[in-house]
């Protein structure tokens, strides 16, 4: 039996929400990248105003994201280039305080920012999975999410050196 929508506009969270392609996974992957960094900015203090501002960008380039498969692409090499530099200023700051793995530890909203790093490795897959399904994906839209899974990672840590947080490496006995 194939679920499709009948009765009210209130009862359909999503047009595409019974769609059997990976796409409709997609977008809903995306919106959870977006509503993860739009709760985000509540926890900074104000010694991390030049983040938010940065997130606040973010938000917005998430859902442009979004809907780049489907609709018309609107993540482009300008926005890899901002993100780019926005990565390098806080590469800049961290120095050389994070040189191995590092764990994922730290207040609010460090885990957030780690969590939405693990939603950008979703998306990135489900891209993959789209290819492989014959579906166009543009190459600025996998670039930015494995660019912008590597910015969370590195604000992160610049807010725990930021509040004074320890950094603890990670040394993997598995590989």
């Amino acid at each position: 039996m194939t679920l499709k929508h009948k009765g009210s506009i209130d009862e359909l969270v999503y047009p595409f929400i019974y769609e059997a392609s990976p796409l409709c996974d997609f977008e809903v992957l995306t919106d959870e990248l977006a509503a993860r960094l739009g709760g985000i900015a509540q926890y900074l203090e104000d010694s991390c105003a030049d983040i938010n501002v940065d997130i606040a960008t973010l938000v917005e380039l998430a859902f442009h994201l979004n809907g780049s498969i489907r609709g018309k692409q609107a993540i482009h090499e300008r926005h890899i280039s901002w993100l780019t530099q926005s990565y390098k200023h806080y590469q800049l700051e961290l120095g050389d305080t994070v040189s191995s793995f590092v764990l994922p530890e730290g207040a609010a909203p460090v885990s957030e920012l780690n969590l939405a790093k693990c939603n950008c490795k979703k998306v990135i897959r489900q891209m993959v999975a789209l290819d492989a399904k014959g579906i166009t994906v543009p190459r600025e839209l996998v670039r930015f999410t494995n660019l912008l899974a590597n910015w969370l990672f590195c604000v992160s840590m610049v807010i725990n050196k930021r509040r004074g947080f320890p950094i603890r490496n990670f040394v993997s006995q598995s590989y």
